[in-house]
């Protein structure tokens, strides 16, 4: 086949034609009737030769498609994994959690009924025995003369040592009178007023509470015990508070309800807190419980939910989770309720988390540089393949027939060839191939002469130097 003619070429094809014979380049010989295969370099709209839309399209070489695909392959697989098992995690932990601390709070209600059971049989004792119906009786008869008023008092003193050591709960059982009279245990008969200046008793007999919560009594303090009280208050002689003249106070160690207490967690940070009908701590947590502005609202919630017990998550003003976890106690309308920041239940989880991402992001390293080898073991072969492709054609030289080479500069078959200057053999020889001896030396094969019926085949030694082929010295010929 002829080469087409001038002016069916593209125009970047006039290289191939305008090649200067007496500069030693190759050039076509449109009156040689061998086939002669070549083509040239042509641009693109842009002006790129295909060498340079080979770099612009690197990216999508075998290699970088390799590490693309290990690289993916192994950030989904991965991450899909972690993702799955930090929320696997995460919901049995959080379940665990809730439903241990619920449990524990069930076991803690009941310890709190079992305490409030017996401060009122207790006061039921002291309300309905007949030495106190008899007390109340002497003191209330102004005839009476002061001797038997204290004969009366100390009986009633004896009689609340008796009844308190009944019931280890109590730490002090006392009766106040409006006289400023004050009757205890432990033989204790004392006259002052300023009793009625606290709290407790203001609001008994303003209000009509019974319940006081976690506060100091004077009465602890004298028998040096300056722990605080909760106290249970009842009047004597008649059921409205208003009307009593007596004040039967029972007192019992805040202590003893909050260190069981304390042993229930919400995760590592998280209270519990004992509260009132009115969402206010009734033991020594006030300092903590007002530590948290987001509690005392969502108590109130959990309070309306119809559910006795349960698990709400709520939003705090950091656009966070909290976890609020409520009980409600049969007795008194009081409450456990605890709060915890989700964060802060799932610490341990998250700090695994941050871990297990930064051992992800070195297996990440790892795997871009382990793909790169991989990879490069894989497409090496196959790139020295590509920068290896060559074609060997026949031309003439300056009226000599010659060998040139074309070199694909995208690596493929389909080009585009660049043609090099030079040509590689020009000594009246043609129809080259080339070849590996079996000790692994690159050999090329032409005939020479050309002339019918003069043609000899002899071999070449060959090397790529710098990716240029070029004979590499003399070689042993064998002729027929």
């Amino acid at each position: 086949m002829r080469p087409p003619p001038e002016e069916r070429l593209p125009k970047s094809a006039a290289f191939a034609r305008r090649l200067v014979p007496q500069n030693g380049n190759m050039a076509y010989n449109n009156n040689h009737n061998e086939s002669v295969h070549m083509r040239v370099i042509s641009l693109d709209k842009r002006g790129l030769t295909g060498r340079e839309r080979g770099r612009e399209t690197m990216f999508y070489s075998l290699k970088n498609r390799l590490i693309a695909f290990f690289v993916i392959l192994l950030v989904v697989s991965f991450g899909t994994m972690f993702y799955l098992l930090f929320q696997e995690s995460r919901s049995m932990i959080r379940s665990y959690i809730e439903s241990s601390a619920l449990e524990k709070m069930d076991e803690y209600g009941s310890f709190v009924h079992m305490a409030l059971s017996q401060m009122y049989d207790l006061s039921s004792v002291v309300f309905n025995s007949e030495t106190t119906k008899k007390w109340d009786s002497a003191l209330s008869d102004p005839s009476l003369p002061e001797g038997e008023k204290m004969l009366a008092n100390i009986a009633m003193s004896l009689f609340l040592t008796q009844t308190t050591n009944n019931y280890s709960i109590a730490s002090s059982v006392s009766i106040y009178r409006k006289d400023g009279t004050r009757v205890g245990d432990g033989n204790e008969v004392s006259a002052n007023i300023e009793f009625q200046d606290e709290g407790w008793y203001r609001k008994f007999v303003n209000e009509g509470d019974h319940w006081e919560s976690a506060h100091s009594d004077p009465v602890e303090a004298l028998r040096s015990r300056p722990y605080q009280v909760l106290s249970l208050m009842l009047p004597i002689g008649t059921f409205e508070p208003t009307l009593a003249k007596s004040v039967l106070k029972v007192n019992v160690s805040s202590d003893y309800f909050l260190e069981p207490l304390n042993r229930i967690h919400l995760g590592e940070n998280g209270t519990i807190f004992l509260v009132d009908q009115d969402g206010r701590p009734i033991l020594s947590q006030a300092d903590e419980y007002d530590a948290l502005p987001n509690l005392a609202p969502n108590a109130a919630l959990a309070r309306s939910e119809t559910a006795s017990q349960g698990v709400l998550y709520v939003q705090n003003a950091r656009g966070t989770t909290d976890i609020l976890v409520y009980k409600k106690l049969q007795m008194n309308n009081w409450m456990l309720v605890g709060l915890v920041p989700e964060k802060d239940l799932f610490l341990k989880l998250f700090k695994l988390r941050d871990s297990s991402l930064l051992v992800s992001a070195l297996l990440l390293l790892f795997a871009i540089i382990g793909a790169s080898w991989i990879s490069y073991g894989i497409t090496k072969p196959l790139s020295r393949l590509a920068s290896a492709m060559r074609h060997v054609w026949a031309s003439f030289v300056n009226g000599s027939y010659a060998l040139g080479v074309s070199t694909s500069a995208s690596g493929k078959v389909t080009g585009p060839w660049v043609h090099e200057a030079q040509p590689l053999y020009q000594d009246d020889g043609g129809h080259g191939m080339l070849f590996r001896t079996f000790d692994g030396r690159l050999m090329l094969t032409i005939h020479t002469p050309n002339r019918t019926p003069d043609e000899r085949p002899i071999f070449l030694e060959v090397e790529d130097a710098g990716g240029k082929l070029r004979v590499k010295g003399e070689y042993c010929g064998l002729e027929a």
